[in-house]
């Protein structure tokens, strides 16, 4: 899921305040949630009026078709690309609509099994001022593909929107510093990476730095363990536990966390123990919400914004 520049820049904000980002990832999934499903109940309308039936071989037909991507078929399908991939050991397209065709007829059958003529209950759908309704039947087929795509969207949001974050929020931090351009990048050539680097320090006088940010939850088991394994020597989190700070000291790794009170001005140990030019922040709200906001204008122009 992929969301405009205006959410990341605010969920930046919100993350170098000290707050908490999630509503603004949960707002964003509802947008899109209502979208979709506004596009489907129209179809379904448009469908009725042509004296179409609701049924799971229409479902199949318009949302499993071979036109659409991957992700999209699977989540039609009531599955995701993960789970696919787990399963048959491949994320490929036909093997995609193989199982996502394959779980929406063990749905359907389902439906079958459950209902009967004993329980009378119609939906009623009005577009532009004309109505149709859709039988028990239809009503769960329809039920279901809206509880799928919402269970998609948000199993897909966090990590996606996170990876859309990390660079810009390191960008941004840097820039709070006033640090110059050259001091830092989003991503390098480095044929010795085994994964994708979130970001870089570039002391002038050392080799290129790794930085590890994770926007996760206090007690990740992931978080000291991962950044070591991954030889980064920076860590930036929004939470971290007492216990995380004491592997990360102990592997020799700078950290930094960000959801407590002027959290980020941590980063400025990490560009002093790098010998990375860069002007202190006063640690006071006026002076620290006025460093963001002209780190996140100069970040966002896009005449300046480095790529990812």
């Amino acid at each position: 899921m992929s969301v405009g520049l205006g959410i990341v820049r605010a969920a930046i904000g919100l993350i170098l305040q000290g707050k908490d980002h999630r509503d603004i990832v949960v707002d964003s999934i509802d947008r899109t949630f209502v979208q979709q499903a506004l596009s489907l109940f129209e179809q379904v309308v448009c469908a009725k009026l042509y004296g179409e039936t609701i049924t799971a071989d229409w479902y199949t037909e318009r949302f499993l078709d071979n036109n659409l991507d991957s992700e999209e078929i699977a989540w039609n399908g009531g599955i995701n690309l993960k789970t696919v991939s787990n399963k048959r050991g491949s994320a490929k397209k036909e093997i995609v609509i193989e199982e996502a065709i394959g779980h929406h007829r063990r749905f359907r059958e389902l439906v079958d099994s459950l209902t009967d003529d004993s329980m009378d209950l119609e939906l009623t759908l009005t577009l532009n001022k004309v109505s149709v309704s859709l039988n028990l039947n239809e009503t769960i087929v329809v039920i279901n593909a809206l509880a799928v795509r919402r269970a998609g969207l948000r199993g897909g949001a966090w990590s996606s929107i996170g990876k859309q974050i990390e660079g810009p929020l390191m960008e941004v931090m840097c820039r709070a510093f006033k640090v110059c351009d050259k001091y830092f990048a989003r991503s390098i050539q480095d044929d010795r990476a085994l994964r994708e680097v979130d970001f870089y320090l570039l002391p002038s006088s050392d080799c290129p730095v790794k930085c590890e940010v994770k926007l996760m939850g206090r007690d990740n088991p992931e978080s000291a363990d991962a950044v070591v394994a991954r030889s980064s020597k920076v860590f930036v989190a929004s939470k971290l536990s007492e216990l995380n700070k004491t592997q990360l000291n102990r592997q020799k790794v700078l950290w930094t966390e960000l959801q407590t009170p002027f959290g980020f001005l941590r980063f400025g140990k990490t560009l002093k123990y790098y010998d990375i030019p860069y002007e202190p922040i006063e640690r006071r709200e006026e002076a620290v919400s006025q460093r963001i906001k002209q780190a996140l204008e100069k970040t966002f122009d896009p005449d300046k914004r480095i790529d990812a």
